[in-house]
């Protein structure tokens, strides 16, 4: 499993993400046209690793996510569910 992959099965396991955007966790980018409200997960970054002796093959990736609503109400709550 990647680390993509693991990380978007985290946030389902959320109950309070899971009770406002159910399955609605999506890697890059949404749907064409999404049933709102849902989260977007994208690697921003994965700087590399070195040393003396050269390049490590270690890498530390960034993540954002991005929580789409029609409500900004739902906003905040998204976020808070994704913290937690």
């Amino acid at each position: 499993m990647g680390i993509k992959t693991a990380l978007r099965a985290r946030l389902m396991e959320s109950a309070d993400l899971y009770a406002i955007v159910k399955t609605r966790i999506y890697q890059g980018w949404g749907p064409q046209n999404p049933t709102y409200p849902y989260v977007t997960l994208s690697q921003v970054s994965n700087p590399g690793q070195h040393h003396l002796g050269g390049a490590v093959p270690l890498g530390s990736p960034n993540f954002q996510i991005d929580a789409w609503t029609k409500k900004g109400s739902q906003r905040d709550t998204i976020a808070e569910a994704i913290r937690n």
